[in-house]
């Protein structure tokens, strides 16, 4: 996309402006998502701290002043495949996904195509730092 597109795309007569507005997104973008990156490493060793110590200390609860920890635990269901196969037949199939790493390490990567359907795109927008 030009600078003369976005401008067409923002309505504004100016390309200059819509391409500079543009830039000031893409930077607050950039920004936010280091923002974003660094809370969330602050938050993983915070909840990794607190679930040390109350697993330390035997405890299930934490106090704060303004909040209490609570430590529990999630209970996920592991479904073997085979199992589930020998359940119900072919119509196992459809509930599998099949990781792209998972395939490409039992297969190959040269073979990966000829087993391959389907190509979902989907768009990714990286955002990188200028020094």
């Amino acid at each position: 996309m030009t600078t003369q597109s976005i401008a067409h795309g923002n309505g504004s007569q100016n390309g200059q402006t819509a391409a500079s507005s543009l830039s000031h997104i893409v930077d607050q973008l950039h920004s936010l998502r280091a923002q974003i990156k660094g809370l969330v490493e602050h938050e993983r060793a915070l909840t990794s701290s607190v679930v040390a110590a109350l697993r330390h200390e035997g405890g299930r609860f934490a106090h704060g002043t303004c909040a209490t920890a609570i430590l529990d635990y999630r209970h996920t269901p592991v479904i073997d495949p085979t199992l589930l196969y020998l359940a119900v037949g072919d119509k196992a199939f459809g509930a599998f996904r099949v990781s792209v790493e998972d395939a490409r390490k039992l297969v190959g990567c040269d073979a990966l195509a000829e087993i391959t359907t389907e190509t979902r795109t989907t768009p990714v927008l990286r955002v990188e730092g200028r020094q």
